[in-house]
């Protein structure tokens, strides 16, 4: 609810604040599929054979082949939740 703090809700309930932080963090790795603070293994590709232009746009390859082509527009969390859902 706004304006409760982790503090005030974990001693309602009897329990920790640290441990509703670990809660949201496990909920957090399960939902998205990435653990150890939120980060993403890459790897950086030989450079293109063609110069790509300046629109910030960026490619990711999955382990699996699929590639994905980003451009800066798009937001962080939703591209984690795809990123996961494609494994």
């Amino acid at each position: 609810m706004p304006g409760r703090t982790v503090s005030s809700v974990a001693r309602r309930h009897g329990i920790a604040p640290q441990q509703l932080f670990t809660w949201r963090r496990e909920l957090l790795a399960a939902a998205t599929g990435i653990a150890d603070g939120g980060f993403l293994a890459i790897a950086v590709s030989e450079p293109p054979a063609v110069v790509p232009d300046d629109s910030g746009r960026i490619e990711i390859v999955l382990p699996t082949g699929v590639m994905i082509r980003v451009g800066p527009e798009v937001a962080t969390e939703p591209l984690r939740r795809v990123l996961a859902a494609l494994g």
